[in-house]
């Protein structure tokens, strides 16, 4: 008789300010800085006849361009007699049918890995379905795979700049840190402090940089230095659980060399920290690579049979990006972990991909002939277009005397989109700092309609840096938001 409602709020802690729970609460983070603007974009959306002053947007990293092909290959499958039997209906292996796997490491060992001769007989044993876990996309592979490594407060370490996304898929539900690594030549420059930094930059040593991963020592230090900041009174909380290499990498579109990327693996391995391998864009190549390019599996194998080697390296893909499928949520993950293969037979459940899906991709993906054909032609479309945007960008050569289109993007050896220096035109980069790319930003949204993703959402750490995605967008979409940029660009002069 004692109890009532405000007794009940006195021992909980009086009247609460939220609905959610702390988890929750860190959920409603907006996943990167310019979302809500991104999302106002789709309700007036660009189109020459209908709607020719609405949005383009350029910082969807997602193809387009070949997106006819696989639909088509698709709808055939769906409706070929057999294809989506009564059993689909049912539940199956979480982690995803057998057939489904097995056509999976067919293509990963024919077309991503690759397959240097002192690993070729590793390959056949290992790149096999009982390896290969499905998921419903790449993000939920990294979650779930993260889920498996890292505590809550321990953090990742990736090279900087990276995918934008990272952070959330990360942090939302999981509440694990993202920590950039920075490569030595710009190291040294604080985001927020630029006033004083930008002019001690060279920018040809920063863009050279660009096409080449941070070194062990640059992990080590950044390591180090996140170890600090997670100090509280003496008392360290939470570890660098895993790194995550994204190779090709978004946003550049840069590959790694191999050797780089076996050292880095090397020096994770031996601290006993966890090795992610990206590799969602290696079908997506249409560019020669600067460096010697060695797959994920070939460098996770190169050890032999080193059981640190096997429990520490994995391997992500995805038919999101190489097949124009984002919509169709198949992600992967290899590993030779027994552990993590036992906890993804639990929460495998959560994120497993429907049934009629997994049979109707099987029947594309085992159509070898053209599965060969298609990332040819994906490749021919993707060189077409990116060589477009560069014909299109070189009209900045023309408004201003610093500005070099060879000297100001890196040349993107795979995926959909090019990171570009802008910062010639960023009014008061070197007085304003951040607050001058905001503004740049803000203009060309406002007056252009144009959406790119800023530099530092990709952790870049230099003012004046943007990615556009140049395969989201048909050719004149494309060759229309270009223009418009470059229009607000001369405005500004």
């Amino acid at each position: 008789n004692n109890f009532s409602f405000s007794s009940v709020r006195a021992m909980s802690g009086g009247v609460p300010t939220t609905t959610l729970s702390a988890r929750g609460n860190r959920a409603k983070q907006r996943p990167f800085t310019y979302f809500d603007a991104f999302v106002r974009t789709f309700s007036d959306p660009y189109d020459a006849e209908t709607n020719p002053r609405g949005f383009i947007n350029l910082a969807v990293a997602q193809n387009q361009l070949t997106v006819d092909a696989i639909q088509q290959r698709l709808r055939e499958a769906l409706t070929k007699e057999g294809t989506i039997p009564d059993s689909s209906a049912s539940y199956d292996d979480m982690k995803g049918s057998a057939r489904l796997r097995k056509a999976m490491a067919a293509h990963l060992r024919k077309r991503v890995a690759t397959a240097g001769t002192s690993v070729a007989k590793a390959l056949d044993r290992t790149l096999t379905p009982e390896n290969i876990i499905i998921s419903s996309g790449a993000g939920a592979v990294i979650e779930n795979l993260a889920f498996c490594v890292a505590n809550e407060d321990d953090f990742v370490m990736i090279p900087a700049p990276y995918y934008p996304a990272f952070p959330n898929d990360l942090r939302a539900r999981l509440g694990v840190e993202c920590a950039p690594v920075r490569r030595g030549a710009f190291a040294h420059i604080e985001y927020e402090k630029l006033d004083s930094a930008l002019h001690k930059v060279d920018q040809n040593v920063v863009l050279e940089s660009l096409y080449h991963l941070p070194t062990p020592e640059d992990f080590e230090r950044d390591m180090r230095k996140m170890i600090a900041t997670k100090s509280v009174g003496g008392e360290y909380k939470g570890k660098c659980a895993a790194i995550i290499i994204c190779n090709p990498e978004n946003p550049t579109g840069v590959k790694y060399g191999g050797q780089e990327v076996a050292n880095v693996v090397e020096w994770a391995v031996n601290n006993r920290i966890h090795v992610i391998i990206d590799e969602v864009y290696a079908c997506s190549s249409f560019n020669e690579s600067k460096t010697e390019h060695l797959s994920g599996f070939d460098i996770a194998l190169s050890r032999g049979d080193d059981c640190v080697y096997k429990d520490y390296v994995h391997v992500i893909y995805s038919l999101s990006k190489d097949f124009c499928a984002s919509g169709y949520r198949i992600g992967a993950l290899w590993t030779q972990n027994a552990e993590v293969h036992r906890s993804m037979d639990n929460i495998s459940y959560f994120c497993a991909v429907p049934g009629p899906m997994q049979c109707a991709l099987c029947e594309v993906m085992e159509d070898d002939d053209w599965m060969d054909w298609f990332v040819k032609e994906n490749a021919r479309r993707l060189k077409s277009q990116y060589d477009c945007l560069v014909e299109e960008l070189k009209a900045l050569n023309e408004l201003n005397d610093d500005f070099d289109l060879d000297r100001r993007m890196v040349t993107p050896a795979s995926g959909m989109f090019v990171f570009i220096d802008l910062s010639p035109f960023v009014q008061g980069a070197a007085a304003d700092g951040p607050a001058s790319e905001t503004s740049f930003w803000n203009d060309v949204y406002d007056e252009a309609k144009l959406v790119l993703t800023p530099g530092r959402d990709c952790e870049m750490n230099i003012v004046g840096w943007y990615r556009m995605c140049f395969a989201s967008v048909p050719r004149e979409t494309l060759t229309t938001g270009i223009r418009r940029l470059v229009d607000v660009i001369r405005a500004r002069r």
